[in-house]
């Protein structure tokens, strides 16, 4: 992952203003993957499904903070334990609305790298991701939501003011970069693993962190 720029797969032609955008991004994006190769390198090298989840779950919660950050609007829903999970239309927008939304560029890279496999339908994952939010036993490729979602946190704290807010124009474009730092961990995954069920791996812990925060926990 170490380069001076981070490549952008996208599915569908984007128009001058947002090309731009995701060029000056795909730049700053490089110092955020690196980052997280460091962290998640071990003596037998990159632990793929941390380095995966963490993307991941930074990119989900990026959603989720551009919305509050906006003051956009949220549907809170109470679990049984009293813990808060967040629905937004506005989260979704970021989420998987077109070719620089989260699970946009997800579908980009995929459908880039392997153009020969069926394009993934998303919508039971949104579906499931729903009907999970406020399971305590609900567990993602093994992990724990909530213990992920208090390391995602604690990530995103720590870089915030360094790497995310100095590179973004606004809130609005934190999903973008945290969408290409994960387009880009999932690319070097997916070439090591079987590329499906990254993918679906990966847009579960997406969309369930978009629901959460401190009070979901």
């Amino acid at each position: 992952m170490d380069s001076n720029k981070v490549n952008v797969y996208l599915g569908t032609q984007v128009d001058e203003v947002t090309d731009a955008m995701v060029k000056r991004l795909a730049v700053k994006a490089v110092n955020i993957t690196d980052m997280l190769a460091r962290a998640y390198t071990t003596p037998k090298g990159v632990d793929g499904l941390k380095i995966l989840s963490m993307a991941a779950g930074l990119a989900g919660y990026a959603c989720h903070k551009a919305v509050s950050e906006e003051k956009g609007s949220f549907h809170v829903v109470t679990s049984l334990e009293g813990k808060e999970y967040y629905f937004s239309d506005d989260v979704n927008a970021y989420l998987y609305d077109g070719a620089t939304s989260v699970i946009g560029l997800l579908l980009g890279l995929y459908g880039c790298r392997y153009p020969d496999a069926d394009k993934p339908d998303v919508k039971p994952a949104i579906e499931k991701a729903a009907a999970k939010a406020g399971h305590s036993d609900y567990r993602i490729a093994g992990l724990n939501p909530n213990t992920l979602m208090e390391e995602v946190m604690t990530c995103f704290d720590a870089i915030k003011d360094t790497l995310i807010i100095p590179n973004c124009e606004s809130p609005k474009e934190w999903p973008v970069l945290m969408g290409i730092v994960l387009q880009s961990v999932a690319d070097e995954i997916m070439r090591v693993s079987n590329p499906r069920e990254v993918f679906d791996i990966t847009v579960d812990i997406i969309l369930y962190l978009s629901k959460m925060d401190v009070n979901s926990l």
